[in-house]
This record gives structure tokens, sequence and C-alpha cells, in this order.
């Protein structure tokens, strides 16, 4: 999985969707890896977890790894396994995010 937490009114959020995102080279890498899934803690949204329907709080205590302290943006990719992810603060560079992603997925 991969968690992209924003919110609406995030300058560096927007340029994270627009231009990283959805960049040539990171766009295909991250659909065919992962389940991308966007997360805007100022919503109370419903959220679908391991066959359970949580509220945004409980989702994010679901999905926090370690208690990393949701800023924005955030962006976290997940395996399967609890301990397996990788949290990255901030504005991400697209060519640093690549290098990233391939990284994660080569362990």
């Amino acid at each position: 999985m991969l968690l992209f937490v924003y919110v609406t009114w995030c300058d560096k959020c927007q340029r994270m969707e627009k231009k990283v995102f959805n960049n040539k080279e990171i766009l295909p890498l991250i659909n065919e890896n992962f389940i991308p899934v966007k997360l805007n803690p100022e919503i109370d949204s419903i959220y679908f977890h391991n066959d359970l329907t949580l509220n945004r709080k409980i989702f994010m205590q679901e999905v926090s790894p370690g208690k990393f302290g949701i800023g924005v943006p955030t962006t976290v990719f997940y395996r399967g396994e609890e301990k397996d992810y990788v949290v990255l603060k901030g504005l991400q560079d697209p060519e640093e995010l690549k290098g990233k992603i391939k990284k994660f997925l080569k362990k």
C-alpha cells in the first residue's frame, strides 16, 4: 500500500499530487506495485482495512507505523509485514522518490 496524507489547502500536497505522483516514471511504479490510498485527516471519511470498516481516527491508528506523527504531506510505503514500511515526510523530488520506491521494492 502507498498511503498519501494530505490536506486540500497545502501547497506542497498539491505539488506532490500534480507534479510528483503524476510523473511519467513514478505513476507506473505506483500503479503496478502499490494500492494507493489518499487520506485527508481533516475529513472524517470511512476507510476499509483488513475487512474492517473504520472511521478516520481508527484508520490512522491502524496504519500509522510506530506512531510516526502525521504531518502533511506524508507518504508511506507499506509491505504486508507489520514493520516493513518507509515514511517520507514533506515534498518529495520526483527523481529521489523514484529511487526510494525502487529501493523499497528491492527489499
